[in-house]
């Protein structure tokens, strides 16, 4: 089920190309906070609000900033929301990150992660903030 909220002055942000949040040409997105392991596991969801094709590459890095496992660039379709499995960039990551970087001209594209406790299937979400 898809829910906008609306900011206190009934703005809201529904991520259009002028939002600030999303990222640019050549911009990092950081998902700080995600983990890979028997007690937790992490979504990614990459989306994209331009009318083409654009592609990010995601990388997962440790919590000293290392990369850790393989990079995986998407394709993905205009308009379109998609989720990967953290495991899918590693099968190991007790505490760290993920980046994100729009490499597509004329793209605009936003992130966001859910960790999954593997007990409760309790998640929170983690929001992406720019790479200064």
């Amino acid at each position: 089920t898809w829910r906008s909220h609306l900011g206190i002055d009934g703005s809201g942000d529904v991520r259009t190309s002028a939002s600030p949040a999303l990222l640019r040409t050549g911009e990092v997105g950081v998902l700080s906070g995600v983990r890979e392991n028997t007690a937790f596991r992490t979504n990614i969801g990459v989306y994209n609000v331009s009318d083409k094709d654009c592609v990010v590459e995601l990388e997962a890095k440790d919590d000293a900033g290392h990369t850790v496992g393989s990079k995986l660039a998407l394709t993905l379709p205009p308009t379109r929301y998609h989720q990967e499995p953290l495991s899918r960039l590693t099968s190991s990551l007790p505490s760290g990150s993920v980046t994100i970087t729009n490499g597509t001209s004329g793209c605009y594209v936003g992130s966001v992660a859910y960790v999954i406790d593997n007990v409760t299937q309790d998640p929170f979400a983690v929001s992406q903030r720019k790479k200064p």
